[in-house]
């Protein structure tokens, strides 16, 4: 009509075909199985940023299960000076704040996810001496810790349950020649790991071993608030270096 309004006409000349398109004022909705875009195998819905100043300006599909809030996921495209696209999904975090949690490189094909759960973390200061017991190894340098899941000293905290790797390294001191077992752990919720297990010590430690390495890697399973922790266990004296480059703990969410 003259005011820019689509009208059904009623009675002999009502107007027929549109009985799938529904526009209420605010929101437009096609309904249809399926809903078909073009004519052909290569027809796509195209969808354009023609503002000539567009680079970094992104251009999608943004999807809402609520009403009149905003869009709880996207999938948007983006385009650099140099013309190099980039397809990011995300969404919203329950505030205003909008978060990408996965992009594809379409130059190159990278994957990245900036927010999947993971740590590393080493140790540089503060040895720790080990006698006859579990010591959960403190970590005093956090190396990137993406959702604050590393609590900044010994304990991983899953996020969401799923399955995680985990690898650890650490470096002991002072060895004597005597009797005894020494072994490594990653020790999670559900169940522990031991790596590096030498019950004997006199068979591999004499008088003039000054230190030795042990180090491990488990994909392991774990719930939601399940913890993870980088275990050694002694019985004798001895002591967990303070060394970043031999003593360190990483964990990864796989999927």
């Amino acid at each position: 009509s003259t005011n820019n309004q689509v009208v059904t006409v009623t009675g002999a000349n009502a107007i027929s075909g549109e009985a799938n398109l529904l526009f209420d004022g605010n929101e437009m909705t096609v309904q249809g199985t399926p809903v078909v875009v073009g004519t052909n195998s290569s027809s796509v819905l195209d969808l354009k940023n023609t503002n000539s100043n567009a680079d970094g300006r992104a251009v999608g599909i943004a999807f809402s299960t609520n009403n009149g809030g905003s869009a709880n996921a996207h999938i948007t495209a983006v385009q650099d000076a140099s013309a190099k696209g980039k397809l990011n999904f995300g969404g919203y975090d329950g505030t205003s704040t909008r978060n990408i949690v996965m992009s594809v490189s379409a130059g190159t094909g990278a994957v990245t996810k900036p927010l999947q759960p993971g740590f590393s973390a080493t140790k540089s200061t503060s040895a720790q001496a080990v006698n006859a017991a579990y010591v959960s190894v403190n970590f005093n340098n956090e190396i990137w810790d993406n959702n604050a899941d590393w609590n900044g000293s010994t304990t991983f905290t899953a996020p969401v349950t799923g399955k995680y790797m985990f690898t650890g390294a650490m470096r002991i001191n002072s060895i004597l020649a005597q009797g005894g077992s020494v072994f490594g752990r990653i020790n999670t919720s559900n169940r522990p790991y031991v790596f590096g297990n030498i019950t004997d010590a006199d068979d591999v430690f004499n008088a003039t071993t000054a230190q030795y390495q042990f180090q491990g890697a488990v994909v392991a399973d774990m719930d939601a608030s399940d913890t993870a922790t980088l275990d050694f266990f002694s019985n004798f004296a001895t002591t967990i270096a303070a060394d970043p480059e031999r003593v360190w703990f990483q964990g990864y969410l796989l999927g």
